[in-house]
């Protein structure tokens, strides 16, 4: 016959196996079945220490061979602590623990999970980017896991980086987040960086462009560098972003005869990664995609000279040194895309209807992209005037 000190024992046997096989029903069951004999024999509950009022210390391993873990917790009772306890045990039971791998395998674990979450090629680089300057940096300080990351050495790393902190720290935690989802790194690091503060957006200076200054712009781009002037023609008229256009392939139009009459956009060349599907093209937007589409045996409607895709970096060199010696003003390509919106509302348009154009997902969102202008302003204290 077995006596109550044996079937103790049993219990406090099989919560130290960490109840691997068992479903949430059992678990719930086992529970209560120890709660019942912990608290008739012992008259307490293994693993809690009350402390005061509703605060309780629980104690445990959270996988086998590692150190005791101690957290405290609010609940009602003992027995809510003791209920708790064993959830988080079930928990990391089913999860283990966190492997340290050596950074070319953690490396090629990342990588993995990117592409798994189907993130663009161009975000995947991005993101390796971070990883491998991370990872460069903590192994110049001897360390040799993700896992060994402290408030200390973040600290060293923010001040040895000369880039945007706010971008890099953005994309520290997506890493790191990605990398406690594969069981690769311990959620302590990410509350790490989720401690530190991030930087306000630096708001740069509008760039206040007319429809004069880009008419004469296009003009010049057409002589001197035909190739780009479709792209600049579709950032400026729609203002679309410029990965957006460069990516336009020659299956995503679609024809009436020798008309195009819709452009669909891919999902991964979208920020909302989210299809888009133009369909207002009137003639002379029609007439620069027959220039660029029609005659063109390639995958993509705008080529470089080469007759291949081209390159985002090349373009943006060459329209702040074009715009600065045309227009006395240095542009970015993004930067057409805030004077389209911009003008586009100044113009009384519906917020809603330019936000069809350039593929604007909420409201929020399109306002980063609108600006106040000298015009306006002089218009509004026209309007103000008391005599």
């Amino acid at each position: 016959m077995t006596t109550d000190g044996e079937k103790e024992r049993v219990f406090l046997y099989l919560n130290r196996a960490r109840d691997f096989l068992l479903t949430d029903e059992n678990l719930i069951n086992g529970i209560r079945a120890g709660y019942n004999m912990s608290k008739r024999k012992r008259g307490r509950h293994p693993g809690v220490r009350h402390i005061k009022g509703n605060v309780y210390e629980i104690s445990y391993y959270p996988y086998p061979n590692s150190k005791r873990a101690w957290e405290r917790i609010e609940v009602d009772s003992s027995k809510d602590a003791y209920i708790e306890r064993a959830r988080r045990i079930a928990q990391y039971g089913k999860n283990g623990p966190p492997k340290s791998l050596p950074f070319p395998q953690l490396k090629a674990r990342l990588e993995q999970k990117l592409k798994a979450d189907s993130l663009t090629p161009k975000s995947i680089k991005n993101y390796m980017g971070k990883f491998n300057k991370i990872t460069s940096f903590l192994s110049s300080r001897g360390l040799t896991s993700i896992n060994q990351l402290t408030r200390p050495v973040l600290e060293g790393y923010k001040q040895s980086t000369a880039t945007d902190w706010r971008d890099e720290l953005t994309k520290l935690r997506a890493i790191v987040r990605k990398l406690v989802a594969i069981g690769c790194c311990n959620e302590d690091i990410l509350k790490i960086l989720d401690g530190e503060t991030k930087p306000k957006r630096r708001k740069k200076m509008y760039k206040d462009i007319t429809r004069g200054q880009i008419a004469k712009l296009l003009q010049f781009i057409k002589k001197d560098r035909p190739d780009y002037y479709g792209i600049t023609y579709f950032i400026a008229r729609l203002g679309w972003r410029i990965g957006q256009v460069v990516s336009i392939r020659r299956d995503n139009l679609r024809w009436n005869k020798n008309t195009p009459i819709e452009i669909r956009v891919d999902p991964q060349d979208t920020k909302t990664k989210e299809p888009f599907i133009f369909r207002d093209i009137d003639k002379e937007l029609a007439e620069v995609i027959k220039q660029y589409g029609l005659n063109n045996d390639s995958s993509y409607l705008f080529l470089n000279r080469r007759g291949g895709k081209q390159h985002i970096g090349h373009y943006r060199d060459y329209i702040k040194k074009a715009s600065q010696e045309i227009m006395g003003i240095t542009l970015t390509p993004h930067d057409f895309r805030h004077a389209f919106c911009t003008n586009r509302l100044k113009e009384g348009h519906a917020p809603r209807d330019i936000m069809a154009i350039t593929g604007h997902r909420d409201i929020d969102s399109f306002h980063i992209y609108t600006h106040p202008t000298s015009e306006g302003t002089k218009k509004v204290i026209e309007n103000s005037r008391i005599f």
